[in-house]
């Protein structure tokens, strides 16, 4: 699988786990929880990924080499954004985003990829 086909994979993915780790880590966790945390966190996260995520994996793999602080550093900052404005405790959200970047890195990154160091 290239590595297109890979960050295409990882933004389809990655913005569903902030939604189920926010339903994993509540006091209620049933399937009518589990559907609210979807219905509402999913739309918010997807919006987030292709409102800030999207551009900044295009800019930076046009300028550079994407590396995996580029994708932590950028979701948790996205994340603690979207916490913010949504009525969540920030660092909790700078974490839901950080949990949708370690899913974006994992599902894209493969050592064969990378370019040699010299």
């Amino acid at each position: 699988m290239d590595q297109s086909t890979r960050a295409v994979i990882g933004f389809a993915v990655a913005p569903l786990v902030p939604p189920l780790a926010y339903w994993a880590s509540g006091s209620i966790r049933n399937v009518d929880s589990l559907g609210a945390s979807v219905l509402v966190g999913a739309p918010l996260a997807y919006a987030w990924t292709i409102g800030i995520g999207l551009p900044a994996y295009r800019l930076i793999t046009r300028h550079a080499t994407l590396r995996w602080w580029h994708v932590l550093g950028i979701a948790t900052t996205v994340g603690f954004l979207a916490g913010s404005i949504h009525r969540l405790w920030p660092p909790a959200g700078a974490v839901l985003g950080l949990s949708a970047g370690i899913t974006f890195w994992l599902i894209w990154y493969r050592r064969s990829d990378a370019r040699a160091r010299t």
